[in-house]
This record gives C-alpha cells, sequence and structure tokens, in this order.
C-alpha cells in the first residue's frame, strides 16, 4: 500500500463525505495510478489511469475474445535530480499502453480483412498446344522414348497455388509450355517442323495436398520480339482458370517487353524469380512462383 500525503487523504476523505450521486464501478477495469514521491516518505498522486483487460465489443460478439493480458507498470529507478524524469517515463508507458491497447483491438479485424492480390493475368498467346502430347507429365526434359535430354539449362520451376486467404489449392492442375532451347514452339502456326524432338514443350501436373507443384524444363530463352518467359494456366474446381507468364529475374530484356511492361510493377515480383545461370544441372537454384487464385 503506498503512502499517501495528508493533504491528499483528506481531500479524498472530504470528497467521498459530500452527497452527490454514487457512481456504479467500472466492470473489467483497473485503476493505475502515478505518484510524485513527497515529504516524508508519502506521495502525490499525479494521474489516475484505468485500463481495460475485456475483449473489444466486436471480439464478445463473434464469441472469439480472449482476456487480454493484464499490462504491468514498470517504474523506472528514481532519479536524484528530481521527479520529471520519472514521470516523463511512466507517462510514455501509459501513452504506449493505450496505444497497444487499441491496435490489439483492430488486429482481428484488419486481418479478417486482408486478402492477397491475384497473380496478374496474361495472354495465352498463339502457341498453346493445339494437340496434347503423350508424353505430357512434369518433367519435359526427358522425353519418352528418346535416348538424351533437352538442349538447354535444365532448371527446376517450383511453386505454390494459394487463393486470396493464402490457403493452398490441393488438386489444382498446372500447365507450363514454352519455346525449346533455339526458339521454337511445338505449334503448327510457329517452326513445328523444326523444333527439338528432345524437348516435351508442354507439361502438366496437379499441386498437392499443400499445394505446391514441381517441373523439371529449361531455363527458357528469348526469340524475336518476347524476352524469356514460360507460359502457365492454372485451373480449380469452383475457381475461374488463371493464364499467367513466369519471368527470369534481372532479364534485360524484360524492360523493353511488351507484355512484361504491363504487369503492374508492384506485381511484377509475383512473375519474376532466378534462375540456374550454368549449363550443370543443379537444385541449388530453383525458381519458385506462388500463383494466387480466385
Amino acid at each position: 500500500m503506498i503512502p499517501l500525503c495528508a493533504s491528499t487523504s483528506s481531500t479524498r476523505k472530504a470528497r467521498s463525505s459530500s452527497p452527490g450521486p454514487v457512481r456504479p464501478p467500472v466492470p473489467a477495469m483497473e485503476t493505475a495510478g502515478v505518484f510524485r514521491e513527497g515529504p516524508k516518505g508519502c506521495y502525490h498522486r499525479l494521474h489516475t489511469l484505468q485500463v481495460d483487460h475485456g475483449p473489444a465489443p466486436n471480439l464478445r460478439a463473434a464469441g472469439r475474445g480472449k482476456e487480454a493480458e493484464k499490462p504491468r507498470f514498470m517504474p523506472g529507478p528514481r532519479q536524484k535530480d528530481g521527479n520529471t524524469r520519472m514521470t516523463q517515463k511512466l507517462s510514455v508507458t501509459r501513452r504506449t499502453l493505450v496505444r497497444a491497447a487499441g491496435l490489439a483491438a483492430l488486429a482481428p479485424a484488419a486481418g479478417a480483412l486482408a486478402t492477397l492480390r491475384m497473380t496478374p493475368r496474361q495472354t495465352t498467346g498463339p502457341f498453346y498446344p493445339v494437340k496434347i502430347p503423350l508424353d505430357a507429365d512434369a518433367d519435359l526434359v526427358q522425353v519418352e522414348g528418346m535416348s538424351r535430354p533437352a538442349t538447354g539449362i535444365i532448371a527446376h520451376v517450383t511453386g505454390r497455388v494459394v487463393d486470396t486467404n493464402g490457403n493452398p489449392v490441393p488438386g489444382a492442375k498446372v500447365e507450363i509450355w514454352q519455346c525449346d532451347a533455339f526458339g521454337a514452339y511445338k505449334h503448327p502456326r510457329d517452326r513445328g517442323d523444326v523444333s527439338e524432338p528432345e524437348f516435351q514443350g508442354y507439361g502438366f501436373t496437379r499441386t498437392s495436398g499443400r499445394g505446391e507443384y514441381r517441373f523439371r524444363t529449361i531455363r527458357p530463352v528469348s526469340y524475336p520480339g518476347r524476352t524469356p518467359h514460360i507460359h502457365a494456366r492454372i485451373s480449380a474446381p469452383g475457381m475461374s482458370a488463371l493464364t499467367t507468364q513466369f519471368y527470369l529475374e534481372g532479364e534485360a530484356r524484360n524492360a523493353s517487353d511488351f507484355l512484361y511492361r504491363r504487369v503492374p510493377e508492384d506485381l511484377r515480383a509475383m512473375v519474376t524469380a532466378r534462375f540456374p545461370a550454368t549449363a550443370k544441372e543443379s537444385e541449388t537454384v530453383v525458381p519458385s512462383y506462388t500463383v494466387v487464385v480466385g
């Protein structure tokens, strides 16, 4: 119990004995005082702060409120040069508590409203396969019946498919297609008759229970008019299919590519990733793209 100075005690008794309406006690509240040391070891009350420890009203209505941990006042050491520094220190603590209480009340509401932005859509392009090849698995480098792998720098392209709430989308179909190491697509409108037979050109897989996917392909190359890229199409039950393109981080041609420049600058990181730069197959550099669908 902190001993109060006589003047403070007498004033309090006078107030309590004077007639007037009696205020009801404040529920779920706690009174905290800030004191200044006076003569003979007694203290003057400087401030009184009521801190609400009950859950926010919107949380009570939702039935999800939990009692917040009661804030503790941690007064610093007394200063020999008076009480100014101590009062300032405790005032800062009070402001911090009030600010923290406001943020704690807003955090659940903000979290409930927060959603991820969808991956930017891009054109399918003219070279989506007319006929899906018999060998259309997730390994585009090794084609069934071919004695050697495709030409190019092998890359393991990975990623996840999530919804706008960040939840994984299991069982989503992820398709990719791209030109070979010589810039040719397996498509009759391109140089399909001269495309490398050892390169599959197209592949698809389905996401795992955690929304993950993985392909083994080659680092994309440029061709006249386009920066290196991989086409991707993601579809899942109950969601509209999303077509986009994956680009290479640090590629100088990105700045002049008309489709890459259409991607909003704040969303380009979603469709841009680092690729391996050496011909030796390695999984130390694995480009990864998280696709957000809705």
